[in-house]
């Protein structure tokens, strides 16, 4: 080997990546600023995702109350269309006891002439 392939094989050793470590660890090269501003990156989403969630909730409770009140008026709409339907009858049994009425006392009547 000539000594320019042993400095090319000692430079490639030299740039391999070192082994592999038991656990993590955060280099110092590593900018402040960064460590900071990821941090705080987390923070704020931390801080929206449990905003989103309660206005979820929010809007959840909003929902039941308008499905409560939904099937309240469903309800009350039955009870209108029954009392609705016991009026027809009461307004069509009226009118026939008025015809009866009115046939007893047309024969109850003495003609005129």
């Amino acid at each position: 080997m000539t000594t320019e392939a042993k400095a090319a094989a000692d430079q490639m050793a030299e740039d391999s990546p070192p082994p592999k470590r038991e656990h993590w660890t955060i280099d110092k090269r590593i900018p402040l600023a960064l460590m900071t501003g990821l941090l705080f990156q987390g923070a704020v989403f931390t801080w929206w995702a449990s905003k989103l969630d309660s206005r979820v909730e929010a809007g959840d409770h909003r929902i039941a109350k308008l499905e409560s009140k939904d099937s309240e008026q469903r309800a009350d709409r039955d009870r209108m269309i029954r009392l609705e339907e016991r009026i027809i009858s009461m307004v069509e049994e009226q009118r026939r006891m008025n015809g009866k009425l009115e046939l007893l006392l047309d024969e109850r009547r003495p003609e005129r002439r």
